[in-house]
């Protein structure tokens, strides 16, 4: 029951709770190994061709850049070529924003591997002086870009916006005899950027939020529901106790998740804002998915722990639970809905704002008009859980008598 209740908890960490922020993906880890729970990973559709930058066994070796909005999973893919190159554990976990590493290539020699993980969080704030140290790493990249050889290669991590924004701020403070360098840097970022080129000048430039929303989810969901902690939840004594029994929201919520009607209509969803290029991070599908399980208005941080579920259930406000209300925030105030992005883009579907008058005479007049009782029983009385339940027929008659 404790492995089960620690699951919980560990997926708390991904949902809309205040302490997502920045360093979200260090967060994770340090969790994950303080629990002994595995993260929700998946092979991210560019991993393998960022790896193959920075392989032993190539003699093509690359700089890269990665870029993306916040939550793409650049940090994550950033710790993946580390491992890949038996980085320093000690200096990964410094959560230095600038690391650096060697290896030894057996046909180029000792290389130089300089990652700088998180491009916002090292450069200067505006209007302050570039450090000569920092200002001297950049350079040394942007002379890279004109160099045939070298034994020198980057890993750089930044938002968007930011990257170009650096080498503007970088070219008004160095010296006249680097400013051409700086300059050639600024316009290879920009044809790739607004070219959607992946290679320029010897640089691989990859840019995470043009992979599709829909890609990204069908990836996540399978991932988050084949996570081996589900089965010490709903196999052997724990599902037999309140939490994750038959009556539990949070079991509910995993089974409907599982209905493959509602990951089509989910996926419709993700599609709707590909098509309207919202992009949506890996870390705000990931935070839909828990939210749309364990989102409750009435929680602490309106999301359950498991000791929440008996009181759900014995006050009867498991529908307040409801997956079908959480996947589009209901669970959360409208300031915080409209804060997260993933729950902003779903909403413009106004999805359970407005209906038709047939389908609000199914609701209320259901149960007791034979020309719509078929319906009323297919699509809510056979839905005990979140369809006719006390709390819904008791509205529904308050609704008819006022």
């Amino acid at each position: 029951m404790k492995a089960a209740e620690d699951w919980i908890r560990f997926l708390r960490k991904y949902g809309p709770i205040a302490q997502n922020g920045n360093m979200f993906d260090e967060q994770i880890q340090r969790t994950a190994e303080r629990t002994g729970i595995e993260p929700i990973t998946f092979d991210h559709p560019l991993g393998e061709r960022l790896l193959r930058s920075f392989d032993c066994s190539s003699d093509k070796w690359e700089s890269v850049i990665l870029t993306g909005t916040a939550g793409d999973g650049k940090t994550h893919l950033c710790r993946q070529v580390w491992e890949k190159l038996q980085g320093s554990e000690k200096e990964w976990k410094s959560d230095k924003p600038y690391i650096m590493t060697t290896v030894q290539h057996p046909n180029k020699g000792k290389l130089h591997i300089h990652v700088i993980r998180d491009l916002s969080a090292w450069v200067p704030q505006q209007d302050m002086v570039w450090p000569q140290d920092k200002a001297k790493l950049l350079l040394k990249f942007s002379k890279l870009l004109s160099e045939t050889e070298s034994t020198d290669f980057f890993l750089i991590a930044a938002n968007d916006g930011q990257l170009i924004e650096t080498w503007r701020r970088l070219s008004e403070d160095v010296d006249n005899t680097d400013v051409e360098d700086v300059e050639l840097a600024l316009l290879v970022f920009e044809d790739l950027l607004f070219k959607g080129k992946e290679e320029d000048s010897g640089l691989k430039f990859f840019n995470l939020s043009q992979i599709k929303s829909s890609e990204l989810f069908k990836l996540a969901l399978e991932r988050f529901l084949s996570h081996d902690r589900w089965k010490v939840c709903f196999e052997g004594g724990a599902s037999e106790s309140m939490t994750f029994g038959s009556q539990s929201p949070i079991r509910q919520n995993y089974e409907l998740l599982q209905d493959p009607l509602v990951q089509d209509r989910l996926k419709t969803l993700f599609e709707f804002c590909d098509y309207n290029n919202l992009h949506v991070p890996i870390r705000e599908i990931l935070l839909l998915l828990v939210n749309a399980i364990l989102g409750h208005p009435d929680c602490r941080e309106r999301l359950m722990i498991p000791k929440d579920v008996e009181k759900i259930v014995s006050n009867g406000t498991v529908a307040k639970a409801s997956l079908y209300s959480n996947i589009f925030g209901g669970n959360l105030s409208f300031i915080r809905q409209e804060s997260i992005p993933i729950f902003r883009y779903f909403n413009l579907l106004r999805i359970g704002y407005e209906t038709t008058d047939y389908i609000d005479n199914i609701l209320i007049f259901g149960a007791t008009d034979n020309q719509l009782r078929t319906y009323y029983d297919k699509l809510i009385a056979e839905d005990t859980f979140y369809g006719a339940d006390k709390v819904y027929s008791d509205a529904r008659d308050a609704y008819i008598e006022g």
